[in-house]
């Protein structure tokens, strides 16, 4: 199912136009496929869920990663602002034969339409964090700690993790960001580079894993 309440125009923070850049094919966060470090977790089977679990994705883009898991028999949810991204995952997902196990929404992150509180056993972040501005980071938060059920993971194969002047992607600094969760009562469960990187990501991007408090 498919929600449009599609924004339009730059993000007034960034500057950025994500529908334009799908437009464009400037899109060099698009892997063309399932994220490599989400790939090599599920070959290896240490990926730490199990279907039929239900799993947010903010800023989905074409959403590989929401088909690939949607085939394993996960329930996702995805969310992007830009309507060229949601139509390529719905579409792939109707090919994949997965439409009944995968929900977009077309909108905001900071004005989604109605999610239920507490509905969700994991958000899976991926180049969205990094993408919206940082003075937005706290709203981020508190909007998948709003969403997560008592025990639920977060997910996050961060990017980038060196210091980076300007965004987007804008640096994610690893000790402020675990204590942003600790302060909201996570649990750290783990913290590893990915087995598979790009060659432009490799040093780049790693896994933080976190367990809401119940």
């Amino acid at each position: 199912m498919t929600k449009e309440r599609a924004p339009s125009g730059a993000d007034p923070l960034t500057g950025l136009d994500w529908n334009q850049r799908y437009e464009e094919e400037h899109t060099p966060w698009d892997q063309g496929g399932m994220t490599w470090g989400l790939a090599s977790l599920l070959e290896e089977g240490r990926w730490p869920l199990e279907a039929p679990a239900r799993i947010f994705v903010p800023g989905c883009g074409r959403g590989y990663d929401i088909v690939g898991l949607a085939q394993l028999g996960f329930e996702m949810h995805g969310v992007d602002y830009a309507p060229l991204a949601i139509e390529a995952c719905r579409k792939m997902g109707a090919v994949a034969g997965v439409s009944d196990r995968v929900r977009l929404d077309c909108a905001d992150l900071f004005d989604l339409p109605e999610v239920p509180d507490q509905s969700f056993d994991a958000v899976l972040e991926h180049t969205c964090y990094c993408a919206v501005h940082p003075s937005q980071r706290p709203a981020l938060m508190d909007l998948y700690d709003r969403v997560l059920r008592p025990g639920g993971l977060f997910l996050g194969l961060m990017f980038p993790v060196r210091e980076r002047a300007g965004g987007p992607p804008y640096s994610v600094q690893p000790g402020p960001f675990t204590q942003d969760f600790l302060r909201r009562g996570y649990h750290p469960m783990a913290e590893f580079w990915p087995a598979r990187s790009q060659d432009r990501r490799r040093g780049k991007e790693k896994w933080f894993w976190f367990q809401k408090g119940r």
